[in-house]
């Protein structure tokens, strides 16, 4: 039973990286600099707390409230689709809480891709992936809500698709 999980996550990752192969061929339109749109993000309110220096008894209870997440939104010229970047932001690079994390990206139009973590055991050497980057197409114009999500820790943005 769990070799068919096993296999089951290995094609969904396979088919994730397809996707992102796909969305990555030359011929796609040049990006519109002067409409993209950046939020960061922090962790949710029962996480929040400004990035610090020295660790403090907030920073020890949650340690992801050292993370953030800045979002940025570049929509394609006369084209509703666009490259979504996330950028986690603060912390130390080889925390154990970061370590192998799932990807969430939601773009508020009712698609969500989701990336699997498979990955060796948390090494002290270990750098977890900071950046974050995926190309979406919307079906109609308007305004969408959109997240990422690295494990527990969450960012969101409003975009306008023309």
């Amino acid at each position: 039973m769990h070799s068919g999980i096993a296999v089951r996550v290995g094609v969904l990752v396979a088919i994730s990286m397809l996707v992102t192969l796909a969305c990555r061929r030359e011929e796609q339109p040049q990006p519109q600099s002067s409409d993209a749109a950046t939020v960061t993000a922090t962790p949710s309110a029962e996480t929040a707390a400004a990035p610090v220096e020295t660790p403090t008894s907030d920073v020890l209870a949650d340690p992801l409230a050292q993370y953030r997440m800045e979002l940025t939104w570049t929509p394609y010229e006369n084209s509703r689709s666009g490259r979504f970047e996330t950028r986690i932001i603060g912390g130390p690079d080889s925390a154990p809480e970061m370590h192998c994390q799932d990807e969430r990206w939601d773009f508020g139009d009712g698609e969500v891709r989701i990336t699997l973590s498979e990955c060796p055991n948390w090494q002290p050497d270990f750098k977890f992936r900071r950046s974050f980057e995926v190309i979406h197409w919307y079906d109609a114009a308007g305004e969408y809500l959109v997240s990422f999500a690295y494990g527990t820790l969450k960012g969101e943005m409003r975009v306008r698709a023309q």
